[in-house]
């Protein structure tokens, strides 16, 4: 198998899933599985696509994998996705909105890439087919997975316009409250 000079140098072993460097270090490929990297111990875990991995197999993989992370005093998880639904990846990237979890939440929008403009937006939207689907890929939105009975574009444009109530954690329990409207008694 052909590796640029550059990354021979520090090659020991080559496969399909795995690399072997000079100093130790083994870099591997693998599925996203329950049995993927059981018992393995790990510096820093990748994962890409995470929102298309199945929700069962993805809780699997977590409950698997977990142990290894949580032991290692550095252990690092990156992972990265474009919104697919409700689901884990949805978990983790709230969570870590809220400062729930230790993730730091990074959001690329299509807008934040140069040389990307309206024009570019509008050949996306008619490339796509649907508004849902750049939405989902290139707004950074979690939309739905499946029918809904409120168009899940018309659902996002909608809830841009609306403004939260404030939410207070009170003893326990959370209560809600709107800003005053002057115009009732």
């Amino acid at each position: 198998e052909y590796l640029p000079r550059w990354l021979q140098m520090g090659v020991l072993e080559w496969n399909k899933a795995s690399i072997i460097l000079e100093n130790g270090s083994k870099v591997i490929a693998s599925a996203t599985s329950s049995s993927a990297v059981r018992g393995g111990s790990f510096n820093f875990i990748f994962l890409d696509e995470f929102a298309y991995v199945p929700q069962n197999v993805a809780e699997e993989f977590f409950s698997s994998v977990y142990p290894t992370i949580s032991s290692g005093q550095e252990t690092k998880v990156t992972i990265i996705s474009t919104p697919h639904g409700m689901n884990m990846y949805y978990k983790y990237w709230t969570d870590a909105v809220n400062k729930r979890n230790s993730y730091i939440p990074i959001e690329v929008h299509w807008s934040d890439v140069p040389g990307r403009d309206e024009k570019w937006k509008q050949e996306q939207l008619a490339a796509l087919g649907s508004v849902e689907s750049f939405l989902q890929e290139y707004e950074v939105q979690f939309l739905s997975v499946g029918d809904s009975a409120i168009n899940d574009a018309l659902f996002y444009e909608l809830s841009q316009k609306c403004v939260d109530p404030l939410v207070v954690l009170d003893d326990g329990n959370y209560k809600i409250y709107e800003n005053p409207d002057s115009t009732r008694i």
